[in-house]
């Protein structure tokens, strides 16, 4: 996993909490944030390919592209000029009671976001402000003036 965070097991028994998830989560979280600033907002990292060989039914490939500070998956499907960021939240029942009703409290536990075409979402944009990742090969071949 290289030179940053690592979560270290040495045998059977580790005492799971939840620090043990945000320290997981985090160790991702932060390199791969750090990632998506350098190549910039909604750049298309990977995938997100417009297949258009059918002019009545053209499609858009999955892939990962850059939103507001993260790497977050694009839903492939129908090709539409717009793209909209999904966001969604699910509840979980949490073992506490901080109302004391005598019910566990339900609490947000899991977001999930993606960008799809469409609309409908928390964000809509034009497909155009996609813009591709050069890669380095690709940045190597340009030449500065002299």
């Amino acid at each position: 996993m290289g030179l940053g965070n690592k979560l270290i097991i040495s045998a059977t028994g580790f005492p799971g909490t939840n620090k043990t998830l945000r320290f997981i989560q985090d160790a991702f979280r932060e390199p791969l944030g750090a990632l998506a600033k350098l190549a910039g907002d909604k750049t298309i990292i990977t995938g997100v390919v417009v297949d258009n060989t059918d002019p009545t039914n053209v499609i858009v490939s999955n892939g990962f592209v850059t939103y507001n500070g993260e790497i977050i998956p694009f839903q492939g499907g129908a090709f539409v000029n717009t793209v909209t960021i999904i966001e969604a939240f699910e509840n979980a029942n949490y073992n506490t009671d901080s109302d004391n009703n005598q019910q566990l409290d339900s609490l947000p536990a899991y977001r999930t976001i993606y960008a799809r075409c469409g609309t409908g979402g928390i964000d809509i944009f034009n497909f155009s402000e996609l813009a591709p990742l050069k890669t380095i090969k690709e940045l190597s071949a340009f030449s500065l003036p002299a």
